[in-house]
Formats: C-alpha cells, sequence, structure tokens
C-alpha cells in the first residue's frame, strides 16, 4: 500500500503556506535526482556568475561588529572636519579703516585715501560711501576702479563682496563733484 503525503504538511508536520510547498516540493523533487556531472566547457568567462547556477549570496555586515562600524564612522569624520578646518576665517581681527565726511571743493577732481589698519592683507567684505545725491565719483580698491553714481539717499551700501587688499594696495575715493564725501571699507585681517 502506498501512502500519498499531505502537501499542506512538511517532512516534520508543520504546515506551509503556498510558497512554501512549492518550494518544499522543489526541493523533494530534486533531492533524489541522479547527480551525474557532464564534462563540458564553461558557458561564461572567468570572474562572471552563471545566473542558472546562483551562488549563495555573502553579505559581509560590518555592523556586526561594533568597535569596525565606530572606526569607520570616525575615520570619515575626522576626513570631513579636515575639510572645514582649510574654509574656517579668522574674524577675530575686523578692519574697519573709515575716512569721516571731508569736504571736497575746487575745479579739479578731489581725491582722499584711507591708510590700512593691519600690516598683512585685509579681506574687505562692505563699503559704504556717503556724499551729495547724484556725485560723480570713483573708487580705487587695489587694481579695481570703479566709476560710480551717488543715489538719491546720499549712501552707497557695497555689501556681500570679498576683497583682499594687501598693505600697499591703494584705497582711493575721487569725487569730481563737491560735497561731503565719506568712505568706510569693512572685513578681517587674514
Amino acid at each position: 500500500m502506498v501512502t500519498i503525503p499531505d502537501p499542506s504538511q512538511s517532512d516534520n508536520g508543520i504546515e506551509l503556506n503556498n510558497s512554501e510547498r512549492f518550494n518544499d516540493h522543489y526541493q523533494r523533487q530534486f533531492r533524489n535526482a541522479p547527480t551525474t556531472m557532464v564534462p563540458r566547457s564553461a558557458p561564461f568567462p572567468q570572474g562572471e556568475v552563471n545566473p542558472s547556477r546562483p551562488q549563495a549570496v555573502q553579505v559581509p555586515d560590518i555592523e556586526q561588529v561594533p568597535a569596525r562600524y565606530i572606526a569607520l564612522a570616525l575615520t570619515r569624520l575626522h576626513e570631513q572636519l579636515g575639510n572645514l578646518a582649510t574654509m574656517i576665517k579668522d574674524h577675530s581681527r575686523l578692519v574697519d579703516n573709515y575716512q569721516p565726511q571731508m569736504p571736497l571743493s575746487g575745479e579739479s577732481e578731489l581725491t582722499f585715501s584711507l591708510q590700512p589698519q593691519w600690516e598683512g592683507s585685509e579681506i574687505i567684505e562692505s563699503i559704504i560711501i556717503t556724499g551729495p545725491p547724484a556725485g560723480v565719483f570713483t573708487l580705487q580698491l587695489g587694481d579695481r576702479v570703479w566709476p560710480l553714481v551717488m543715489p538719491a539717499a546720499g549712501i552707497l551700501p557695497i555689501t556681500n563682496i570679498a576683497l583682499l587688499l594687501n598693505r600697499d594696495d591703494n584705497r582711493i575715493l575721487t569725487a569730481t563733484a563737491p560735497g561731503n564725501y565719506s568712505l568706510e571699507l569693512m572685513g578681517h585681517y587674514t
């Protein structure tokens, strides 16, 4: 007499769902299959994976070894902090060069200049110029020469800049119209 096994039960009597039944049936079918190998040449070059013969997937998980995981995290943090150190600016020595309002009058161009506050280089980040409305003047900072016109408010702020001025660079305001002018350069020493 032949007994037919219940397809919803595995070998050890545990009830299986549909996908487990298929896997269990598949394993039983090939468990007793002959294992003779037919020699033939490999269809795939050395190192490539044959999809018809899947290999066991091995994923080494570094998180299972806490000391290695922490060491890797600290190494990456050290690399990023090294990048930040090169971007830090020293704002402890501020630059605030200014020339108070000076009446400039006369027939020709009138100029006044500012002296640097520090012995080294200065980074100028903002400029404030005051003068008579519609006054025409030029501002020379180092090699840069800007022809400017004073707005109706009588104050011209120039911000969001980063000009590197050395000690010997010019800081000159040249007015072509008479009036009371002032110049202020603000930033920090490098």
